[in-house]
């Protein structure tokens, strides 16, 4: 796939949780290939040829996260995660040399190069960017004691879906692929192009 002209930019990848609500330690999760989820949530974006360097938030993990910086191809350090992911993204990005960042989820392993170059160039455009798909679940609209009042249609719902607690309008006739990540430019409103 062809990069666009796009600055430095610094990856991180928050891996700071307690895995509260999975109740397991999902991030240490052995996936068929045989690495981690965590393993692979980084390699898909060091391999990521737009992406200078990598910033690892780890929590109790940090031996794990140490281990993979050890063995990235590009340059990668690891900073401890705060109290709330607030708080963990803000260390990362205190780490981060890039002109352009990407907060990525680390437990998302799958998030592929076309929807990194998309979040990349998007954020490079305007600023920041998320990527997210329309909502093909039934949604419900309901008062405080759970009545259901509505049921929006779907085909004209201005909702989206994204990893994270966030609604985004639909891209103009475009499909983007789920992912939790998120870009921004740091210096909005001038990103340069590298």
């Amino acid at each position: 796939m062809a990069q666009p002209n796009l600055p430095a930019v610094t990856a991180i990848v928050v891996a700071a949780g307690a895995s509260r609500r999975m109740g397991f330690d999902k991030l240490s999760y052995r996936l068929p290939d045989g690495r981690t989820v965590l393993e692979t949530s980084c390699a898909a974006l060091a391999a990521h040829p737009a992406i200078t360097q990598l910033v690892l938030v780890c929590g109790g993990n940090r031996a794990a996260c140490e281990a993979i910086a050890a063995a990235c191809p590009k340059p990668c350090a690891v900073v401890q995660g705060g109290a709330t992911r607030a708080d963990s993204v803000r260390n990362g990005l205190a780490a981060a040399t890039g002109e352009l960042v990407a907060i990525h989820d680390a437990a998302r392993p799958f998030v592929s190069e076309s929807v990194i170059t998309a979040a990349l160039t998007a954020a490079a455009e305007t600023g920041a960017a998320a990527p997210a798909v329309p909502v093909k679940d039934t949604v419900k609209v309901a008062d405080p004691s759970g009545r259901v009042l509505d049921t929006p249609c779907r085909r004209r719902s201005a909702s989206a879906a994204h990893s994270t607690p966030r609604r985004l309008p639909p891209s103009r006739g475009k499909k983007p692929a789920l992912s939790p990540m998120i870009a921004a430019c740091l210096s909005w409103p001038v990103c340069p192009s590298g």
